[in-house]
């Protein structure tokens, strides 16, 4: 009776990123290959700022990232923080603009970097591996399309809410059957 075969340690860790969902061990092999380590060594250092071009996907093994937002009025709007088990920049893979991000480390951090131009080296072999990927990266934008506009719908409910409360304490009257943020201000003001 033969024991199971182990798997890589690295094959094993990359099956608990989002971004390969569906890989199989082979598959997971040929993205290993495409892989580079990375450190951050210290809080504060940035992955890549807003404007950057892009060179492939980060990989979050051991550390927190920030993603944030640069103002023009030198504030910094947070977006989101990753630890390990995340991918950051992977819409690099499918399209070439400018980084629309800043990504910084709040502690120091090990990234793996998987590299754009050997990803699209892979896609122009028709490799099946990179277009799991790209269909991986799509799923990951439809989620987090889902995710901002349940936030922006949040942020206008509750913008909504205040602006009736401080309709009803000037004594207006609130449009009857709710209505949208747009009629209930232009009630306001009309």
């Amino acid at each position: 009776m033969s024991s199971p075969r182990e798997i890589d340690p690295e094959i094993r860790e990359l099956r608990t990123y989002t971004l390969f969902r569906s890989l199989n061990e082979v598959e997971l092999g040929v993205v290993r290959g495409l892989l580079e380590p990375f450190v951050i060594d210290k809080a504060g250092g940035v992955l890549f700022d807003r404007g950057a071009a892009p060179d492939g996907a980060w990989l979050v093994r051991q550390g927190l990232l920030r993603v944030e937002i640069p103002r023009p009025d030198e504030r910094v709007l947070e977006v989101a923080r990753l630890g390990p088990g995340t991918a950051v920049g992977e819409l690099a893979l499918v399209d070439p603009a400018p980084r629309g991000l800043r990504v910084r480390a709040l502690e120091p951090s090990r990234l793996w970097r998987l590299d754009g131009e050997k990803f699209a080296a892979l896609r122009r072999q028709n490799n099946p591996t990179a277009y799991r990927i790209i269909r991986n990266v799509a799923l990951m934008m439809c989620d987090r399309l889902r995710s901002n506009n349940l936030l922006i719908e949040h942020d206008r409910l509750t913008q909504r809410s205040q602006v009736l409360a401080e309709v009803s304490q000037v004594g207006g009257a609130a449009p009857a059957g709710g209505g949208s943020l747009w009629d209930t201000l232009r009630n306001m003001f009309a």
